[in-house]
């Protein structure tokens, strides 16, 4: 299974975002430091393989044309809104923001060659599913624990050994939190049917199946090395992490 998903990605990553042939490993450049939001926060971001992640959830209450996202308090499958962890204005400055379908998507146009800007800064975008999944293959590429003799490389909770954050989780699980990586992720749970559930236990972020804008999410633990990931209702409230445009 592993080599067909491998040969999978392969395929999926042979052309660039413009059809031309890629060119092997990428130098990354200036993928140090901070990017800033139109409200001014600051993101540190990390290099993880060939790919810049903002290594922070986003916290903007403005798109990058200075359109104000409003604070929601219901769930909306067709107004955009941005929702406060656990309904706590306190949570923010730990989890960053939680954004439903109509948020994120920001009447992006139906170009499906085009990145999804949404709302992420000026030269970031909405993470496609197949960029995740690159994201998974380097972990277990990577991953210390399966190379000391653990051959079980479908395991998503090595993934997620991987990238979470060695704060905030309350998962009780022995060698949890390493992020080797630096990709931090944290456990801002989600807003659900009007509901908040799975603060301290697990990460949802927004994702986009390629060829469609369509919505699409991924958790950690547990969704990173599904094949067609999980289909959401547009009215779901999760975290962005942006990627860098190359």
């Amino acid at each position: 299974l592993f080599l067909i998903l491998l040969l999978l990605a392969t395929a999926l990553f042979a052309q660039n975002r413009q059809g031309e042939p890629a060119q092997g490993a990428k130098t990354i450049k200036d993928c140090k430091g901070t990017i800033q939001d139109y409200d001014g926060n600051s993101y540190a971001i990390v290099q993880i393989g060939e790919q810049c992640w903002m290594k922070e959830n986003l916290r903007a209450t403005h798109y990058s044309d200075g359109t104000a996202i409003p604070l929601g308090k219901t769930a909306s499958t067709a107004t955009a809104y941005r929702y406060e962890p656990n309904g706590h204005s306190d949570n923010v400055k730990l989890y960053g923001d939680l954004y439903n379908w109509p948020a994120v998507h920001h009447n992006a146009p139906a170009d499906k060659n085009s990145y999804l800007q949404g709302v992420c800064p000026q030269g970031w975008h909405i993470p496609y599913f197949t960029e995740w999944y690159q994201l998974s293959l380097y972990v277990i590429d990577h991953d210390p624990v399966m190379h000391a003799g653990n051959s079980n490389y479908t395991n998503m909770r090595s993934i997620a050994i991987g990238l979470s954050s060695k704060e905030l989780w309350n998962v009780q699980t022995s060698g949890f939190r390493q992020d080797y990586t630096g990709f931090s992720a944290i456990p801002a749970g989600c807003l659900y049917n009007g509901n908040y559930f799975h603060i301290g236990a697990y990460a949802y972020f927004w994702s986009v199946f390629e060829g469609e804008l369509s919505p699409n999410y991924i958790s950690i633990p547990g969704g990173l090395m599904d094949p067609e990931g999980e289909t959401p209702t547009k009215d779901f409230g999760i975290s962005v992490r942006c990627l860098r445009n190359e």
